[in-house]
């Protein structure tokens, strides 16, 4: 059966779309993804610009796409019944983290105008609006982006572009407002695109028609788009594009953990902590929640680390009007001029599912998995690694807005600040979920960066062998099982730094869908402590190995006993 496109008129612009960002340094700004896609760096990463880096000659975008991109361009030419046209087109990151094309106009050859391409929607993602509680099962393979059109003379279109998250019919729902580029009525002549989200809230008064669409990506630090040529015997792209395949990395070697085992005394307060942390004493933790308890949560950590001795830095901020906390414990090392090596976890909770399917009701999730397992491990890091004397700083970040609606909110302003003050990092090791397990699978995950610098670090995590009797698996940045897309870890991947997330075995084909995961019954009875406690102890050990990389730097060093009182 033939497709139906809706053919808006010609384009009177000639001009690229790229031409058309408004934001010109993205990574100094980081919009949420879910309010404004952020976009592909090719060539150089946000890091290695500010940094002022030589930049790639070529663009490179992975093999694996070509062939699914061209049989996406095979159907939008026989759907629009042509022999040959041309199509402006750039990569973007889909739900599930993975590559995918965006298709966003098309004109039979360089003499005639641009039209915008406005469907084929067997090949385009689920609209967000359309995103409520949908299962979470990724599609086969990544799916394209069309442009979406909206009228903003019609209530209802008019609302998913506008409307506050809060005042969306689905919990997960945000407009789409970041991702337009605004024409005419008519969609002849483009006006401006991608604002920025605070532009929301002042709403225009003459008719404008938004096309949403991811913004183009960014080669060697500046907004790019690329023409593709498609015709019944074959696809041209462009001659500058290459092709990159991903190779498999080595297997891991073995290596020795440094700080022994943990004792019945270590485990017993890791379980208090995490009950703590999950309900008996901090119940409300999505940032979006005005009556929150973040800040009374933080200047709680804050007390403990004080009475391990060790110093905290505060970066409190607010957001829709309440303060949000920020949190950053120092291990101080004995070579300033090195990189530091952080431990993150994230603070907040998820609202609900089960409860806002019933009520509609938005109330936060205990959190025990989500993510106090990963609270309750940097609180052990202090007491095990508080009297080592490491090479590197060792910082133990606590995040916050990690959830929806926030949407890694406080990976965002940190990475801003590391780029804008050029701050080069060892490596950042990312704790999310690690204490729910199917008692008949072993499998955990360490997903790593896409650069050579996260498969090293990776690879010594793995090479441990400090998490028997669990296993393992390695996740490479775009493996369809890795997680890292759904962290903050992805916050410090796409800006360019070094960075691993350990975690459950939990991925777009695996688990997502499983019982307590957003849900209120995510409380501390549900978890396996054994597992959570071998995948600490594996994040703790991969960062005293990462700040002291001689083998003679780190001393085998129990944890003393914390003081009382807290």
């Amino acid at each position: 059966m033939l497709l139906t496109v809706l053919l808006l008129p010609s384009l009177a612009s000639a001009q690229p779309l790229s031409h058309y960002i408004h934001d010109d340094a993205p990574w100094l700004t980081q919009e949420a993804n879910s309010e404004q896609r952020q976009p592909v760096y090719l060539g150089l990463t946000p890091l290695q610009i500010v940094l002022k880096e030589p930049g790639a000659r070529f663009p490179s975008l992975p093999e694996s796409l070509r062939k699914p991109g061209e049989e996406q361009l095979q159907r939008i030419r026989q759907t629009l019944e042509r022999s040959s046209l041309e199509v402006e087109f750039w990569p973007a990151r889909d739900d599930e983290g993975r590559l995918a094309f965006t298709f966003a106009r098309w004109r039979e050859d360089p003499s005639k105008a641009w039209r915008w391409l406005t469907g084929l929607p067997e090949m385009a993602p689920s609209s967000r609006e359309e995103n409520d509680l949908a299962p979470r099962t990724a599609a086969p393979e990544p799916q394209a982006f069309f442009p979406k059109p909206y009228r903003t003379w019609v209530k209802e279109e008019r609302d998913a572009v506008f409307n506050d998250f809060l005042l969306m019919p689905g919990l997960y729902d945000k407009p789409v407002f970041g991702d337009c580029v605004w024409t005419d009525e008519s969609g002849e002549d483009i006006i401006e695109g991608w604002l920025p989200t605070d532009r929301r809230e002042q709403p225009f008064e003459e008719k404008r028609l938004c096309m949403a669409l991811p913004q183009p990506a960014f080669f060697n630090g500046f907004p790019t788009t690329f023409v593709v040529k498609t015709g019944s015997a074959a696809v041209v792209w462009p001659e500058e594009l290459r092709w990159a395949s991903e190779e498999a990395p080595p297997p891991p070697e073995p290596l020795k953990g440094r700080l022994g085992p943990w004792s019945k005394r270590d485990l017993a307060q890791y379980r208090k902590d995490v009950r703590l942390l999950s309900g008996d004493r901090f119940t409300r933790k999505n940032s979006a929640q005005p009556d929150h308890q973040l800040v009374a949560l933080a200047d709680y950590l804050q007390e403990r680390y004080a009475a391990l001795g060790l110093p905290v830095r505060r970066a409190d901020f607010r957001w829709k009007g309440t303060l949000q906390p920020g949190l950053i414990a120092l291990i101080p090392g004995s070579a300033k001029e090195e990189p530091p090596v952080l431990l993150v976890d994230h603070i907040d909770t998820a609202f609900c599912e089960d409860v806002f399917d019933k009520k509609k009701l938005r109330v936060s999730s205990p959190g025990a998995d989500d993510n106090a397992v990963a609270t309750a491990a940097l609180l052990q890091a202090g007491r095990m690694l508080k009297d080592v004397r490491p090479k590197r700083d060792i910082w133990l970040v606590h995040l916050t807005g990690e959830e929806f609606p926030a949407d890694d909110l406080g990976a965002r302003r940190l990475v801003r600040e590391l780029l804008a003050g050029r701050q080069k990092l060892r490596g950042v090791v990312v704790l999310d979920m690690i204490g729910y397990r199917d008692p008949r699978d072993p499998v955990f995950q360490v997903n790593a960066g896409p650069d050579a610098e996260s498969l090293d670090i990776a690879r010594k995590a793995l090479g441990l062998e400090v998490a028997a009797p669990f296993s393992g698996r390695l996740r490479t940045r775009y493996d369809p099982e890795s997680y890292l897309y759904n962290t903050d870890a992805l916050i410090f991947s796409e800006a360019g730094y070094p960075v691993i997330l350990i975690n459950e075995h939990i991925n777009a084909k695996h688990n997502l869908t499983r019982r307590h995961y957003h849900e209120s019954t995510d409380t501390s009875s549900r978890l396996d402590f054994a597992f959570a406690q071998a995948l600490s102890r594996l994040a703790i050990e991969t960062v005293a190995l990462l700040a002291s990389p001689r083998a003679d730097a780190l001393p085998n060093i129990r944890a003393g006993p914390e003081p009382s009182g807290l």
